[in-house]
C-alpha cells in the first residue's frame, strides 16, 4: 500500500504498527503507536482522486464505555497532510515541509 510505504519513509521504520481490527474492510486501516495500541489513527484509504480521511483515536477514559474516544477527524486530505496528521498524533517526528506535496 502506497500510504504505508510513504508513511514509513516519513517517520521511519518501527515508528508505528498496523492494527487491523476489521479484516473485512479492505479500504481502511488502523495505524497505532508502536508501544500503545490504544493510540490509533483510522485511515480510510485513498479514493479515485488520491484523497484520504482519518479519524484519530485515544485510549478510553477510565469511566467511559466508549472503546476509543475520537480526538480528531479530517476529511478530503492529501497524502502529505495525512502523514503529518498521523505522525503528530502518534508523537513521532513529523515529515519535513519539503516532503509534503505542493
Amino acid at each position: 500500500m502506497v500510504v504505508l510505504t510513504e508513511f514509513e519513509e516519513a517517520v521511519g521504520p518501527g515508528a508505528f504498527r498496523i492494527v487491523d481490527h476489521w479484516e473485512t474492510d479492505r479500504m481502511a486501516i488502523r495505524i497505532a503507536h508502536p508501544n500503545d495500541e490504544q493510540l490509533l489513527a483510522y485511515v480510510a484509504l485513498g479514493n479515485a482522486d488520491g484523497r484520504y480521511e482519518v479519524e484519530l483515536e485515544t485510549e478510553p477514559f477510565h469511566d467511559s464505555d466508549l472503546p476509543y474516544p475520537v480526538s480528531g477527524r479530517f476529511h478530503d486530505i492529501t497524502l502529505g497532510e495525512l502523514k503529518t496528521i498521523v505522525a503528530q498524533h502518534l508523537n513521532t517526528p513529523t515529515p519535513q515541509r519539503s516532503d509534503l506535496p505542493q
